[in-house]
């Protein structure tokens, strides 16, 4: 279930290569007794290592090269039971302390071996949810301890613009294109990126080009499984053409597929490698939008949607990964017609059930500051080849919005929109006759305009502080 990709791989996770042999577990697992353990063995017929992702109630073990057998069934111990399928087998119950390890076959293949302790007989109960995350005072220090800017205070915003409201506007080291002088507004509060966070799919998916992984030829085709909401592009198309689509009319399949197709941690990985510590990136619009519509099963089931998307916003890197690829495998099975309805209908999420710090919770996030950086960073001289970065340059030139009628001369501006229910989000790089360079990042959550085409309204009046902003630097 997925879409369907000529000269690329498709991976939650991480790309992998396709495998044209079948392996798989010979037998169902084996169950021993001892006295301060319980022993599970999965026998296998080649030999591979593994990899262990963990949460308070689930282990997932990853066996590159093996393709298991869908099944699974209860273990009788400790509430224990397992799933297994492709190249993962999960554990679900009283999973904390398992040993796992391998031990190799005299002959061929290997045995997966799981250790339980016994000391795990004793009731437990899970560890409380973490407490609520919020969206001020998250830690700033990892980007400015590198990069110290010389800041100004930006006036405060107009009067139209409620809510919460970001910004940073940074002039760019003419090399480097690190930030050296910013006009800045609560510039280190986290708040949704809406549709921005597109453009950092694009940039990742041309680094995978640039890679050999595929080229601007290859095609997606659309399923389904992978629709998300509002209008999407049917049948087989290149990547050029959802790329474009992505960026230019922000649509949300085609960002989507290539979200998907890059690998669902891609994005995150790019932020990380910036050393942006309060930006998350890590789920497709479809999985945020089945979130909060009350579809997202057993991580984030309606009647505990709160406390649920808290969990995942504060949980540690390895929890939030379990639960966004669960929530993305959930998300397959929702179809976008059920979606829209859950998400706008007359009972839907935004008419009866909004709030806020869910959306909040289950968006990616980043502050303005650290944003700027990712919007910068293709540009950087070496990061992409110059094919690429000629189509990047040409594809977020496509994007919205710009002032109209500029207010100054420019060579280029590049920009990306996002709006959605009492929030947006504008980014932009800008580069001037003579050399110079901006970009910035402009966000708004809890507006008191609720309306999409409200908060569409409002963007001449954001492009109007930025263009300011950009003037107070010049």
């Amino acid at each position: 279930m997925g879409c369907m990709l000529s000269n690329a791989p498709f991976s939650l996770l991480v790309p992998l290569v396709v495998l044209t042999t079948v392996n798989f577990a010979q037998a169902a697992p084996r169950l021993g007794a001892h006295p301060d353990k319980y022993r599970i063995v999965f026998d296998l017929n080649v030999k591979t290592t593994f990899q262990t992702v963990s949460t308070a109630s689930t282990l997932t073990i990853i066996l590159p090269g093996i393709n298991l057998p869908a099944e699974g069934r209860s273990l009788g111990i400790l509430n224990l039971s397992y799933q297994q399928k492709g190249n993962q087998i999960v554990l679900t119950g009283q999973v904390q302390g398992i040993v796992v390890s391998t031990l190799d076959n005299a002959t061929e293949g290997m045995r997966l071996i799981l250790d339980v302790p016994r000391a795990a007989d004793s009731p437990t109960t899970l560890a409380p949810l973490p407490a609520p995350t919020s969206p001020a005072g998250l830690n700033s220090t990892c980007l400015s301890n590198k990069a110290p800017v010389t800041t100004f205070a930006a006036p405060p915003p107009p009067a139209v613009l409620t809510g919460r409201i970001g910004l940073f506007v940074a002039e760019l080291d003419s090399l480097t294109l690190k930030p050296v002088r910013a006009v800045v507004y609560n510039a280190d509060q986290a708040f949704p990126l809406a549709s921005t966070y597109k453009q950092v799919v694009l940039y990742d998916v041309l680094e995978d080009i640039d890679a050999g992984k595929y080229t601007l030829n290859s095609t997606l085709t659309t399923t389904e499984a992978m629709r998300s909401i509002l209008d999407y592009s049917r049948g087989t198309n290149t990547i050029a053409h959802l790329a474009e689509q992505a960026i230019r009319v922000s649509e949300n399949t085609a960002n989507d597929m290539l979200h998907l197709t890059t690998g669902l941690l891609h994005p995150q990985e790019t932020a990380d490698s910036l050393g942006l510590c309060n930006t998350r990136i890590m789920l497709t619009t479809k999985a945020w939008w089945t979130a909060q519509a009350g579809l997202g099963g057993h991580y984030f089931p309606q009647v505990t949607l709160l406390q649920s998307t808290q969990a995942f916003a504060s949980a540690g890197r390895t929890d939030q990964i379990t639960m966004a690829v669960d929530l993305v495998k959930t998300s397959f099975n929702v179809k976008a017609e059920d979606l829209l309805e859950a998400l706008d209908g007359k009972n839907g999420y935004f008419r009866r059930r909004y709030d806020s710090r869910i959306d909040f919770n289950t968006q990616n996030v980043s502050t303005p500051r650290e944003f700027t950086t990712l919007v910068a960073n293709p540009f950087v001289p070496g990061k992409l080849s110059q094919s690429s970065l000629q189509f990047y340059r040409d594809t977020f030139a496509k994007g919205c919005c710009k002032p109209k009628p500029l207010p100054f001369p420019v060579n280029y501006w590049g920009a990306k929109l996002g709006t959605g229910w009492r929030l947006m989000a504008l980014t932009g790089y800008v580069e001037l006759p003579g050399g110079r360079k901006f970009a910035y990042s402009y966000f708004n959550h809890e507006s008191k305009s609720s309306d999409v085409a409200d908060m569409r309204a409002q963007v001449p009046t954001a492009l109007k502080w930025i263009t300011q902003a950009i003037n107070t630097l010049k």
